[in-house]
């Protein structure tokens, strides 16, 4: 990708951006501002925005950083790559933020940590960026994330592949700038071409801006060889779309279903209601798919409390623990570092730097306090005492590893079959991540009822 120089993102326009303050409230200076960027269509303060909300307001009610609150200034990006960098930098330049909650999505933070965040030494906490190009990418030490990479995704897909007897693999994926998916494309490819007698055959790409026509992506599919396995890598409507172009192309190529032993993908549930054609659910029946579960305790014993009290607050929502833990884990950063009103803004950014690792738990004291969701009266007491912090948040146990990331989380395995014309889904199994003497463990579930 062409980088394009970071101060062209000032001038972007920001067609889909919507504040949830003002920002001439925001250039008050009697606030400490925290900017929250969202994959959220329409009202910002959806989901990410209302748990980040919570945060900030229980953090306020316990005195704000050392007496000065913080304000949130909340933006509506809707995943786009090419527009959250410029609301970024503009967060960042004319709003005086001192860190970021967020991104949303991978390809946003691929750009945001090569072109924004080192411009303004901004540090960045992800809310579901998975993807594991980003596990590296950071040389500045400034972007950290709340989700486990994909690359134990792909290993679970991976199995699957084994136990379908795949043996020569054609993927075909979402391209252009969408490092998640290009990253799921390939890990895979490379991990299973280096098992014994497996091929990846071939990997095809079509354009992020693609919806409907993959004739000629498809076309390079099958003049590349025989494959017995199909793994489609994107989003919703295009992987639809995909395997609708697929399923024409079997037909009209005399190959039978039967010869595909297995169709992978990474938005199975999503599928059903975006396809154009009745010959793709054929395709799609016994299709795999993993994905993120929902919150285990094993993985995140806080998510049910943080949950109930989260409710309370939001009746009706579902709630996003990542954007919560996001915004206590800066705060804690500041509080551990003894920010107050007197710090500049490039201070305060460099302070949250080089605190948030330890205040996640990362090679933690012995006598360092234990702070769950809704402690931060807690947290400021033990600070102002001397003290050292280990939050254990409402997403999971974070500890951030050297590259930033944690090493925590729950997958479901999915198959796919045809009921009454439509695609039902049964969980096959259950994956629980978690660490286990310094490394990456995985133990397999079964599904619970």
């Amino acid at each position: 990708m062409k980088h394009l120089h970071p101060l062209w993102w000032l001038i972007i326009p920001v067609l889909l951006s919507a504040c949830f303050h003002d920002s001439s409230d925001a250039a008050s200076g009697n606030t400490i501002k925290l900017g929250v960027v969202t994959a959220r269509f329409g009202n910002p303060i959806s989901l990410p925005g209302q748990a980040a909300t919570l945060a900030m307001e229980e953090i306020n009610a316990a005195g704000g950083i050392n007496g000065t609150p913080i304000e949130l200034i909340i933006k509506d990006s809707a995943c786009s790559s090419t527009i959250t960098p410029g609301e970024v930098a503009s967060l960042a330049a004319s709003d005086a933020i001192v860190a970021l909650v967020g991104p949303s999505c991978s390809s946003v933070g691929t750009v945001l940590i090569q072109d924004v965040l080192p411009v303004y030494n901004l540090p960045a906490v992800a809310i579901t960026t998975t993807s594991p190009t980003l596990t590296t990418l950071d040389e500045d030490d400034l972007y950290y994330r709340l989700r486990l990479s994909d690359q134990v995704q792909t290993v679970s897909l991976l199995n699957e592949l084994i136990a379908d007897g795949v043996t020569r693999l054609g993927i075909i994926h979402r391209g252009g700038n969408d490092s998640f998916n290009i990253a799921l494309a390939e890990g895979l490819a490379a991990q299973f071409s280096a098992l014994d007698n497996k091929q990846t055959v071939v990997v095809v790409d079509y354009p992020e801006a693609a919806l409907v026509e993959f004739s000629s992506e498809v076309d390079e599919l099958f003049d590349a060889g025989t494959i017995d396995g199909i793994a489609i890598f994107g989003f919703a409507t295009d992987s639809a779309n995909v395997a609708s172009s697929i399923a024409t192309e079997l037909t009209e190529r005399a190959i039978n279903l039967s010869d595909i032993l297995g169709v992978y993908t990474n938005n199975l549930t999503r599928l059903d209601e975006s396809l154009q054609i009745s010959s793709a659910l054929a395709l799609l029946n016994g299709s795999k798919s993993v994905s993120s579960d929902a919150l285990s305790n094993a993985t995140a014993p806080n998510y049910a409390p943080w949950l109930t009290d989260f409710l309370q607050a939001f009746p009706g929502s579902e709630g996003q623990p990542e954007a919560y833990d996001a915004v206590y884990l800066i705060s804690l950063a500041m509080l551990q570092g003894q920010v107050d009103g007197t710090n500049t803004v490039a201070q305060i950014r460099s302070t949250i730097k080089t605190n948030l690792r330890g205040v996640s738990g990362t090679n933690a004291a012995v006598d360092a306090v234990t702070i769950n969701p809704g402690d931060f009266a807690t947290a400021a007491s033990t600070i102002t005492a001397g003290g050292t912090v280990n939050y254990n948040g409402a997403s999971g146990i974070i500890d951030f590893d050297e590259f930033g990331d944690v090493n925590y989380g729950d997958l479901s395995v999915i198959e796919a079959s045809i009921v009454a014309d439509k695609l039902e889904f049964n969980c096959l199994h259950l994956v629980r991540v978690f660490t286990q003497d310094n490394a990456i463990a995985t133990e397999q579930n079964v599904c619970e009822p």
